[in-house]
Parts: C-alpha cells; structure tokens; sequence
C-alpha cells in the first residue's frame, strides 16, 4: 500500500488519516464472527439481546485478530514518521462498544494523550484503528481533535500539553464544561492559537482504517445506536 501525496499532506495537517476500504472484507468478517461467537460463550450477547452485566473488562485476544493488520501497511507507517516503526504490543487490542441507551454528543471528559506530552516537535508513534464492522456517526466510534498535534509547546523547559492549550483557550475552553450547549459546533473547524483544530468522530464501513498522530488529544464517546462498535487497534512507536 502506498500513500499519496495529498494523504501525506493531510495527515501532517491534521493528524489524522481515513483510509477507505483498506482491509478485505473477509477478515474483518472473520474477526466479528469470533467476537461474536465470544460473546455469545461468555452469555454477553444471546437471542439478539445484550447482557452487559457478563460483558468482561477485556475480551480474550482472538487469532483472527492477527491477520487484519497487513504487514505491508507498516512501511506506508514509516513514511508517515519519517522513521521506523514498532508495534508497541504483540497483538492488536479489540475496541468494543456494545449500544449504550444514551444520548450522543461531544464528550466533556475523558480526553487525554496515550504518551507523555512532547517537549519536541517529534512525532512519538501512529495509532491505529481498523472497523471489523460499519460504524454509524454517534456509534460509539473515538473522538479526536484533529489539528491538536500541532498545540504542544515547550515552555521554560517544561511541556505544555495540547490538553492545557485547549482548556485554557477562550472559545475551546468550553469543550469540556458539561454545561456547555451545542456542543456540536466543535464538529465544525475552528481556530485556536493559529492553528484549525476540530472534532472528527471515527466512523465508516467495515474495512475502513484511521490513522492517528498519537500527539492528538481523543476520547472515548457513547454509542447511541443499536449496533456494537468493533475496532481493533494498534500502537506504532518510534524507536528511541
């Protein structure tokens, strides 16, 4: 697989890359079915109903799961970093969201790094996220502020996260008071500090791969719909 130049260009720009119809079907249907099957040993989800109280934690790894991630993707990875890559865990790890009963909206809580905030410009590694299924908007898909990679700064020797930019900017500062109305309007670009920062929902057809700077601030959101939300995922770390 190789990655245009426009593809390059975007995820410089805003962290974040969609990339269509990456993976064949047949796996990521392979891996759903064992999901499933999983569940349905564990009595998490019989007769077309969930059970969430014998829902566990973490779901056993599954070997299916092996054999989504192309090998070959992990060069295009390199690209992207300008530096090789390595997956930070030996197996991709399952992202599962059963329907949850709740309103959607742009969560307050819950955004945060998955490394310590840079103190360079440097990228640390690349997240990935592969949908096993269709993922609907407000169908519990990861949040990502997309632009936010480009907010961390170094301040008299110390870090300042992207988090701190955002919290103490006037307009994206309202992000995370719950009180905030009309929270959709973070779904729209705005600026912050120079740089066009705006909230992206991970969603798509099955197959569908994001990549993600992991300098980009994400949560977690509510899946509204009656639909599970099956991701695997896959952290790529630079070397030191």
């Amino acid at each position: 697989m190789k990655l245009t130049d426009q593809d390059r260009a975007h995820f410089t720009d805003t962290g974040l890359l969609h990339l269509r119809g990456l993976i064949p079907r047949g796996k990521t249907t392979a891996a759903r079915e064992a999901i499933l099957a999983e569940l349905a040993r564990l009595g998490a989800r019989a007769g077309g109903k969930w059970h969430t109280s014998k829902l566990p934690p973490r779901l056993r790894h599954q070997p299916q799961f092996d054999d989504v991630i192309p090998q070959e993707l992990v060069p295009s990875l390199n690209d992207l970093a300008g530096r090789e890559l390595r997956p930070a865990l030996p197996h991709p790890q399952l992202l599962l969201t059963p329907p949850q009963k709740l309103p959607w909206s742009v969560p307050h809580l819950g955004w945060h790094l998955d490394v310590k905030s840079p103190s360079r410009d440097e990228l640390p590694g690349i997240q990935l996220f592969v949908l096993l299924d269709d993922v609907a908007p407000q169908g519990g898909g990861t949040v990502a502020i997309a632009g936010s990679h480009k907010l961390h700064r170094a301040k008299s020797g110390a870090a300042v996260s992207a988090h701190q930019v955002l919290q103490t900017d006037p307009l994206y500062a309202a992000l995370f008071t719950p009180a905030t109305s009309n929270r959709t309007r973070f779904l729209s670009p705005v600026d912050v500090r120079g740089v066009t920062v705006q909230v992206i929902e991970m969603h798509g057809k099955a197959g569908d791969v994001y990549l993600m700077d992991m300098r980009i601030v994400h949560a977690p959101a509510t899946n509204a719909t009656k639909n599970a939300r099956m991701m695997l995922t896959q952290r790529y770390l630079s070397q030191p």
